[in-house]
């Protein structure tokens, strides 16, 4: 993946189309790309599969939005991570199954996930790569982003909507959250760009 996405970088490059000094940044930008066609296609096609689109659509939507500004955890490879994506979006199905019936532990999950991200509010590492300022930002966009999934969930609870939707809803910010605070305990509070700075204690 990453020499196919250096080696379109360079056609461009000959083409006339970016100088050299973009080439790296585009090469990085194409291998983002291709990671995230990828690995929502392979989601979607999971979703479609299972026979539970709507739910799980539900759950990535309230997911994404959480991961994108809060960090977390991510694998090395396209491999793992197509395949730890793939577990994460089959086990809300398996918690579902599970809890439907007692949804307490999915309200307990959901305060606790909400309480990690005002905490915490984002976590920095290599693959994202922001600077103090975005960091910054990241934090306060995630807890705000966090603040409107949960009025979200609140309201379409008391419009009676179906709860197997908010159940979905609900997990898609609990995993997201799971995934922050795994990666903040690997790096012992985040780091900044340079991966010279422990985040312990400010929250931004």
């Amino acid at each position: 993946m990453e020499q196919f996405s250096h080696k379109l970088a360079n056609m461009f490059y000959d083409a006339n189309i970016i100088s050299s000094d973009a080439v790296e940044n585009y090469a990085y930008a194409i291998e983002s790309l291709i990671v995230k066609v990828i690995g929502w296609s392979v989601l979607l096609c999971l979703a479609f599969v299972t026979g539970w689109f709507k739910e799980l659509l539900c759950y990535l939507v309230f997911f994404a939005a959480v991961r994108a500004y809060g960090g977390g955890f991510h694998c090395k490879s396209l491999r793992g991570c197509l395949l730890i994506s793939a577990i994460s979006l089959l086990l809300p199905i398996l918690l579902y199954r599970v809890t439907y019936s007692f949804p307490s532990i999915c309200q307990g999950g959901l305060i606790i996930s909400i309480i990690v991200d005002i905490w915490i509010g984002s976590v920095n590492n290599e693959n994202i790569d922001w600077d103090q300022q975005e960091f910054k930002k990241a934090k306060r966009n995630n807890r705000i982003i966090v603040l409107i999934e949960v009025t979200l969930i609140l309201l379409f609870y008391l419009t009676r909507m179906n709860t197997v939707y908010i159940f979905f809803m609900s997990y898609g910010l609990i995993m997201a959250s799971l995934s922050m605070i795994i990666e903040y305990i690997l790096k012992k509070g985040g780091w900044n760009h340079e991966g010279t700075q422990k985040e312990t204690s400010e929250s931004g």
